[in-house]
């Protein structure tokens, strides 16, 4: 099945012997394929389902490397952390890679590379500022993002390594709170796009 300026979203066909490449018997074979991701974003463009957002997921990470293994760890510790979280596998560009991210209204990215994996730490762009940072934890507890009432305060910043919450964002006021030291340098300086922000905040409050 095709939709005109969308591509195919069904299709299959025979696929004779196809097996004889793992046994030595000839087998008949058919197959079929659905894709799902741009039907049912089709779906929602076309308002035929309600959705409240354009994906569900909270992280996209981007792995710069073939070795999936800490790509893998990362967004496992995420998900039973009940953070949604995706993996970018397609072989594209890293600009299409964000175009994906922005496209689908996907707040946070984690970029994997080479150096990450040497370092053991990861960057983390945030989609809604633009900003790619480096973080690390400075302290010995974090909120549960269990215990929260979402129609207080939600999540608003994530450690992408072990899954613990970093800060969070008030629903309907403008407070928002940060729990993790950037790397830059030590002082203020550090979390400069934060005070931008607070004052963005105090300036709309006039």
């Amino acid at each position: 099945m095709i939709i005109e300026n969308f591509g195919s979203v069904c299709s299959g066909g025979r696929y004779e012997n196809l097996a004889q490449y793992y046994t030595d018997k000839k087998l008949p074979g058919v197959g079929i394929s659905i894709g799902l991701t741009r039907l049912f974003y089709k779906l929602n463009e076309l308002n035929l389902i309600n959705a409240n957002k354009k994906s569900v997921s909270d992280v996209l990470i981007i792995p710069m490397v073939e070795d999936l293994k800490m790509p893998i760890e990362i967004a496992t510790n995420l998900r039973k952390n009940g953070i949604n979280t995706e993996i970018y596998l397609n072989n594209k560009k890293l600009k299409a890679k964000f175009k994906y991210a922005n496209k689908l209204e996907i707040p946070n990215v984690v970029i994997i590379g080479e150096d990450e994996l040497k370092e053991n730490k990861v960057k983390v762009k945030d989609m809604e500022t633009g900003r790619v940072y480096i973080s690390s934890q400075n302290h010995g507890y974090a909120v549960n993002p269990e215990s929260l009432d979402p129609k207080v305060a939600v999540p608003a910043f994530t450690n992408v390594n072990d899954g613990t919450n970093e800060g969070l964002k008030y629903v309907g006021k403008n407070i928002f709170t940060v729990q993790y030291h950037p790397e830059a340098c030590p002082g203020p300086q550090d979390s400069g796009y934060l005070f931008d922000r607070f004052l963005r905040m105090m300036e709309e409050e006039r």
